[in-house]
């Protein structure tokens, strides 16, 4: 993991990649997390004669406020948080492996930005990318390879700019940050909080409102962003073919 980590860093040409601490079962987890400073922690779905919810539930009362992640091994595991979703509220964020080393890189972007979007955007004057998707699956393809790009557009503007080497770090810190929404209200609290440094929102169509999944919601949020911020760019998103006319009339 750690392999994989550094090397998504290099190739981005990313610099102070973090150090992973790896334990193999839930003392030792607990042990090592009362002991130590960590940044965030990430709990896989296998692990040994404690669940991953026991376990997230005894490092929040070690680390109340520590970012906790949780990884699931694959698709087949989406429906065991799905079908008993209030218990897993003990994580920030849950992402399913798609063999794509990417994914961590993702989960620690996700981490960072959600620390310090308030500091960046108020002292730095740092745009926000909102993202508004609900599902597990979807969200652990597609944050990826949205951060991968965002690296990139920020590193081919750093080389037309030729910036010295310090003001090439700042600049990469000082990339967009990506905000995630699962539901309509909590799309509608950042664009409230955030308003003046919105880069764009991306949406899917279907995501809950009001605690219950609404075919059109991603419609209804890019109604009411066109109507609140007019000059905001919007994409909607969907698996669905024939929502294309839809987001098109959007556009």
């Amino acid at each position: 993991m750690s392999e994989k980590i550094f090397g998504e860093y290099y190739q981005l040409n990313l610099s102070t990649a973090p150090r992973i601490t790896s334990v193999s079962c839930s003392e030792e987890a607990l042990a090592v997390i009362a002991e130590k400073h960590f940044d965030m922690v990430i709990i896989t779905m296998r692990i040994d004669e404690m669940t991953p919810y026991e376990l997230g539930m005894k490092i929040r009362d070690l680390k109340p406020s520590i970012p906790l992640l949780l990884l699931l091994n694959d698709n087949s595991d989406i429906r065991l948080v799905t079908d008993r979703w209030g218990r897993w509220n003990c994580f920030d964020k849950i992402f399913v492996w798609n063999g794509d080393a990417q994914i961590f890189l993702a989960m620690i972007k996700y981490t960072e930005d959600r620390i310090n979007v308030i500091k960046d955007t108020r002292m730095g004057l740092v745009r926000v990318i909102l993202l508004v998707e609900d599902s597990i699956r979807y969200l652990s393809r597609y944050l990826p390879t949205l951060y991968s790009e965002i690296m990139k557009q920020t590193q081919r503007l750093i080389a037309d700019e030729h910036l010295d080497e310090m003001k090439k770090l700042l600049r990469m810190r000082a990339r967009p940050k990506v905000l995630v929404a699962e539901t309509y209200e909590e799309a509608l609290a950042i664009i409230d909080l955030y308003e003046e440094y919105l880069l764009c929102a991306i949406a899917d169509v279907q995501f809950p409102i009001d605690g219950m999944v609404d075919d059109l919601a991603g419609v209804k949020l890019i109604d009411h962003i066109q109507n609140k911020l007019k000059d905001l760019p919007t994409v909607l998103q969907s698996s669905d073919p024939a929502m294309a006319k839809l987001a098109e009339e959007k556009n």
